[in-house]
């Protein structure tokens, strides 16, 4: 008997419990957002307000596309969670008539209506004007005057065709101006009656759909509290419809001054919902990443003989069991079509593929998180919206460049060095100079070390030319051999009102064939490459300064024969 007394005591206690259990949906919004390269995960915030006992708060209106094992979920206050479900529900909305869409299309649709009447009385008069004129046009050309006959003197004909022609002209141009506003009137015409065709099938949705269903995506906690108290909930859960790309701004204002490596975030979200006053925190992590280590398989190796079969095997393997590794290796169970093979198929083990001021950077050990202790607004849009993340400037090494067979400017380049200690990500960056914009340059950490060389534009007050001496030029024949003697004049000019770093370089032919060969005339203050041919000369420019130079070589090559590519 007592047994089933506490059975009952037991079935009592739980129907209660049952009874007690409340469900209240809880209006939540975004408070953060930690963006990914590719994904987010968003912190919903909300305010509770519990009675004594269970209760299951309802987190709706989220989402699409919520990772459920990404769900974290935290409370501050005197309540413990139970429990944690993800949930899709079907709900209802607009259950009575949206009486203000139905006003708001009709007044649309009056103002479309009112539209098109206009355009079809312009159309009519558009086509009343056009008969008019192609009425005129028919006058002109079938006038006497220009049928003439066979008495008609040759003058009078003139005369007529000169009087006619500007006529002609004018009804032509007045007739295609016409046509080209008859074109542009239908065409509006039918884009109004499209939209008016939309706007009254939106009307009808509305006067015959008083009810209508969505799919709403639901977090449900589940908290039991002793007493009635009130408390914070916090839901944490990752989503992929989010993310970042990264641009830089590269900014040098003068050769003395550091240059301004600027980062800027890219930010864009297509979740369903706009983020209003959400604190950014943006990661250089790629969260759609593997990050699980990849794992190999044992390698085996073999020897084999000139006919394709296996030597003899030591360290106790045998034959039979070499082959069926091979088999698991290759991914086949055919153990003798492996033996026939006569090698081993270890290629086929692969490795797994796998504002700025107000951003404090934490790195962490595989990607840096920059938290901007600013509020932003970022909607739902798809749109990029950009947030500066950081400046870094740096020391650069600026040094001006000619190419002057190529082009008459030098081409200020800059010289960023120390660039390991700033973790540069793989990004376009706008290149600007005195405030103008230069242009674009990839940065790519891959193909750099820690110093990056950067095009900073042409600069014209640094002027340099190159123009063959044709009096030191000249073809000599010598027995079966010809010589071949080329000069060229370099004139250097710094139009600036600083002193200036300028490298000049040119390059002298190289032979392809024994029988030609090549000597170097000039000699000076330069650096001559051999191999490749590059002449390089170096200056320290004053403001104003003019230097002058020259450059020589002589080609020696059989006579008989003609030189390509000089």
């Amino acid at each position: 008997m007592k047994k089933y007394l506490i059975i009952s005591a037991l079935s009592l206690v739980a129907f209660t419990a049952k009874a007690a259990e409340k469900e209240v949906e809880v209006g939540s919004s975004v408070k953060a957002a930690t963006v990914y390269l590719q994904g987010a995960q968003l912190q919903r915030e909300a305010n509770v307000t519990l009675s004594s006992g269970v209760t299951k708060l309802v987190f709706n209106d989220l989402e699409a596309g919520i990772h459920s094992n990404s769900i974290q979920v935290s409370g501050n206050g005197k309540f413990t969670i139970m429990d944690v479900q993800y949930l899709s529900k079907y709900v209802e909305t607009g259950a009575e008539k949206n009486t203000l869409e139905i006003d708001r299309l009709k007044g649309k649709i009056e103002v479309l209506e009112d539209s098109l009447l206009e355009l079809n009385f312009d159309l009519e008069e558009i086509n009343a004007l056009l008969s008019t004129l192609n009425t005129e046009k028919n006058l002109l050309l079938n006038n006497p005057i220009t049928r003439g006959g066979v008495g008609d003197s040759l003058d009078l004909l003139m005369d007529a065709v000169e009087y006619l022609r500007p006529q002609l002209n004018t009804v032509n141009k007045n007739i295609i101006d016409a046509k080209r506003s008859q074109h542009k009137v239908t065409r509006n015409i039918n884009k109004a009656n499209a939209k008016l065709t939309d706007l009254r099938n939106l009307l009808n949705q509305q006067n015959n759909n008083s009810r209508t269903t969505k799919l709403d995506y639901r977090v449900v906690v589940t908290v039991l509290a002793e007493q009635a108290t009130k408390g914070k909930m916090s839901v944490k859960y990752f989503i992929n419809s989010a993310g970042w790309s990264p641009v830089y701004d590269i900014r040098a204002t003068d050769l003395d001054k550091p240059i301004r490596l600027s980062l800027k975030g890219q930010v864009y979200q297509n979740t369903g919902k706009d983020w209003e006053d959400v604190k950014l925190t943006i990661s250089t992590k790629n969260a759609a990443e593997n990050s699980q280590k990849p794992n190999l398989s044992s390698w085996y190796i073999n020897l084999i003989n000139g006919n394709g079969d296996y030597q003899p095997t030591y360290g106790g393997i045998s034959r039979e069991k070499e082959a069926l590794m091979d088999a698991q290796v290759i991914g086949t169970d055919d153990v003798e079509e492996v033996k026939s093979l006569g090698r081993r198929r270890t290629d086929k083990i692969t490795a797994v593929s796998n504002s700025s001021s107000f951003t404090t950077v934490q790195r962490q050990l595989i990607s840096e998180e920059y938290e901007i202790n600013l509020k932003y607004d970022i909607p739902s849009d798809g749109q990029r919206h950009t947030v500066i993340l950081k400046h870094d400037d740096l020391e650069a090494e600026f040094k001006y460049y000619a190419v002057p067979k190529a082009d008459q400017y030098a081409y200020l380049m800059a010289r960023i060095g120390n660039l390991g200690e700033i973790n540069i990500l793989n990004a376009q960056a706008n290149i600007y100079y005195s405030d103008t914009y230069i242009g674009q340059v990839t940065l790519n950490p891959a193909y750099f070390s820690d110093t990056l060389a950067i095009s900073m534009g042409k600069d014209k007050n640094v002027r340099v030319t190159r123009t063959l001496a044709g009096e030191k030029c000249k073809v000599k024949s010598l027995g079966s051999s010809a010589e071949k003697t080329v000069y060229y004049n370099y004139k250097v000019h710094n139009l600036n009102k600083r002193k200036i770093e300028l490298v000049v370089e040119d390059y002298i032919p190289i032979s392809t064939n024994g029988n030609i060969k090549i000597e170097l005339l000039t000699e000076g203050k330069f650096k001559h490459t051999s191999n490749t041919g590059k002449i390089e000369w170096r200056f320290n420019l004053e403001p104003n300064q003019i230097e002058n130079f020259e450059l020589g070589f002589e080609i020696k090559y059989p006579k008989d024969m003609q030189l390509s590519g000089l």
